[in-house]
């Protein structure tokens, strides 16, 4: 890693530090500064940081690393600046269909992007498996543009920063259900491992998680990524392979619009064409929405049909889940029709987030 990025490493620990204790009654200084120790589910407590293995680090850097990127993702990049560093999109095929889902983090802590043309970087994070493929798929666009793709997960990991009203009470994700839970040590112990850290943009409403790039190791962080599912399932947000197949899924009906992912101002990007069209009609007619299951569900593999308890028909496929939670894509106009079965055996209730709700999704249907 460069001597200029360990330099601001300290710098932005600081402000991040600042950023996250207005969610506390207590000063930052007054809690432990101790490592984080691994928990059960069990016994109510939420490390307050975590690493997500499952994520890795693309660097798109060069003079025209904006244009390009401004090209390829369903967001607006030149809204990325030092006050919001990172934004959450997708990138698409030629006919439209999802290939990838990525947070774009801006770097804020080297180079300014609007000052200094010859040194624009940013970061992606994407799943693991979407790494190489995304770097071939974006070679295929670059003609002679001055952009160039570097795999850095050796030199910068994601992480992410769940704060202790972060915790759904029994899946529920009312706003009245949800309840502080008390953090198991620090927030994050000086000196912060963090070169950037923003508000996730998918729930910024309505839950209090942080994305972001961390450097060194991440032994003082747990990787037990069922804390994140306790918070990702219910709350509805959908990432990785499983959640958006490759070449198959639609973006809108994995929530993109919903969850602060695409522009519909932003000029000409690969696959708009579909975006645009399904947009303008008004009609999306599948989502993926939050389950939550009646008794502990199995391990089903993914794309296992849900059917309707009420008609004995097909109302979607059940997607990522552990034993309580899960994501299903369903068809919005069944979802009256109460509780469903999984393979004949587990029951489960669909629970549509406060963000869905907001929409009124429904009333297009």
């Amino acid at each position: 890693m460069s001597c200029l990025l360990m330099r601001k490493v300290a710098q932005r620990a600081q402000q991040h530090m600042c950023l996250l204790s207005k969610h506390f009654a207590q000063p930052m200084s007054c809690l432990s500064t101790s490592t984080t120790t691994s928990t059960s589910l069990e016994d109510g407590t939420f490390p307050t940081q975590y690493y997500l293995n499952s994520r890795k680090v693309l660097r798109v850097s060069g003079r025209g690393a904006a244009k390009f990127l401004q090209g390829m993702t369903t967001n607006d990049i030149h809204y990325l600046d030092a006050e919001t560093p990172t934004q959450y999109c997708m990138l698409l095929n030629s006919q439209g269909r999802l290939l990838y889902d990525a947070f774009v983090h801006r770097d804020v802590w080297s180079n300014d992007v609007s000052e200094n043309e010859t040194a624009q970087t940013f970061y992606l994070d994407v799943h693991e498996s979407g790494l190489d493929p995304l770097i071939t798929h974006m070679s295929k666009y670059k003609l002679r543009t001055k952009v160039a793709f570097d795999d850095v997960s050796s030199e910068l990991s994601v992480g992410a920063v769940l704060t202790p009203d972060s915790r759904p009470s029994n899946g529920s994700t009312s706003s009245s259900a949800v309840q502080p839970v008390q953090a198991t040590e620090a927030v994050i112990p000086p000196p912060s491992p963090f070169v950037v850290l923003s508000e996730d943009p998918r729930v910024c409403r309505d839950v209090v998680l942080y994305r972001g790039l961390f450097s060194g190791s991440p032994s003082n962080m747990t990787t037990q990524e069922q804390y994140d599912d306790q918070v990702r399932f219910p709350y509805g947000l959908s990432e990785g392979p499983i959640d958006h197949r490759a070449g198959k899924a639609i973006a809108l009906q994995c929530n993109i619009d919903l969850q602060h992912g695409v522009s519909w101002h932003k000029g000409c990007y690969i696959g708009q064409e579909l975006m645009a069209r399904t947009h303008h009609k008004g009609v999306v007619r599948k989502r993926i929405i939050p389950i939550r299951f009646e008794t502990p569900c199995p391990e089903f593999e993914p794309y296992t049909t849900i059917k309707s308890i009420v008609s004995d028909k097909s109302v979607g496929t059940l997607l990522s889940h552990n034993a309580t939670h899960g994501l299903a894509m369903v068809s919005l106009d069944k979802m009256s029709e109460g509780q469903f079965v999984i393979d004949g055996t587990t029951l489960a209730t669909v629970h549509p987030p406060n963000w869905f709700q907001r929409a009124n999704v429904l009333a297009s249907i």
